[in-house]
């Protein structure tokens, strides 16, 4: 049987996940895969699209991971607590 974590395996992605994951347990904040990417894996197509849920804090999270992944610029959604 294969795991989940082997299904989402993605080499060129994995960079991402290492400082979101590493950026959530600095701010205690829990992250989580979600949305397109985890249904794309399962169904075996290209994953572009990479959904990250934050447990609170949206906002402050957003904007440190945006800063360590050197994007430049972040869209806040306050109506639905969420960031792009």
């Amino acid at each position: 049987m294969i795991q989940i974590s082997e299904i989402i395996k993605n080499k060129e992605h994995q960079k991402i996940f290492e400082i979101t994951s590493e950026l959530g347990k600095k701010m205690d904040i829990p992250v989580y895969l979600v949305g397109g990417y985890i249904r794309d894996a399962f169904l075996n197509k290209e994953r572009v699209d990479i959904d990250i849920m934050g447990g609170n804090n949206v906002f402050e999270f957003s904007k440190a991971l945006s800063k360590d992944l050197n994007v430049n610029t972040t869209v806040n959604f306050e109506k639905f607590q969420t960031s792009r």
